[in-house]
């Protein structure tokens, strides 16, 4: 992503927030470094990361693909240097967010050898009714969470929304919730129940079950 767009973005999470950031952010993007982006599964792209981790406590790498150039990415083998380029970090202290992309079936690209040394791995995923216009929307699912359980790896909806102040808040909704909700709008408005499941992208079990609870909830019109 362009340096000028990263600031602008920067700078809108600053405005919403209403407060300056309290720790250093350093950025380090491509159209900004004269001789490229650091390759971060060699010693000596690691090294020149180094001089920038000065009173740093997250580093986030996005993404694995673009940063991580060396080797096969389906080899277990060429995960090993930027494995234990993070574990080093996380022994100083220093928290690693890898971002990594999905392929065609939905799992992470390459080896899953990745996870293996990882405290949390997230997923995000688009809503089954997702539409190009709603911008950032997703479902976020745990999908390993090492010391975290009971509702706090609950899979839940978010979406970032912009009120008229310009000024973005995450909205954020249980799942569950959420989906009845959905199922009710679309009966609301007329939709057949035996097209909902392929709108939403969900089984047929899953839209009855949720019509009932729309039903206890109150959320049916009457023609419904």
């Amino acid at each position: 992503m362009p340096g000028h767009t990263l600031q602008q973005r920067l700078a809108s999470i600053i405005a919403s927030a209403d407060r300056e950031p309290a720790a250093p952010i350093r950025i380090i993007t491509p159209d900004l470094q004269e001789f490229g982006m650091p390759d971060l599964s060699t010693p000596e792209g690691q090294g020149l990361i180094e001089e920038h981790l000065d009173g740093i406590s997250v580093v986030i790498v996005d993404n694995l693909s673009t940063l991580c150039r060396s080797g096969v990415e389906n080899k277990a083998e060429d995960w090993l240097p930027v494995q234990e380029w993070g574990l080093m970090l996380r022994r100083r202290g220093i928290a690693v967010m890898f971002i990594h992309h999905t392929g065609k079936g939905g799992a992470q690209r390459g080896t899953s050898r990745r996870e293996d040394v990882l405290d949390t791995v997230i997923h995000l995923r688009r809503p089954g009714d997702y539409q190009p216009q709603e911008g950032a929307s997703f479902s976020v699912h745990f999908e390993k969470a090492r010391g975290l359980y009971g509702d706090d790896v609950k899979p839940f909806e978010a979406k970032l929304w912009t009120g008229p102040d310009g000024k973005h808040t995450w909205l954020m909704k249980d799942i569950e919730e959420s989906l009845t909700e959905k199922v009710a709008a679309l009966l609301n408005d007329g939709i057949p129940q035996g097209e909902i499941p392929e709108l939403l992208g969900v089984a047929k079990g899953t839209v009855s079950k949720h019509k009932m609870k729309a039903e206890h909830m109150g959320l049916l019109s009457k023609k419904c």
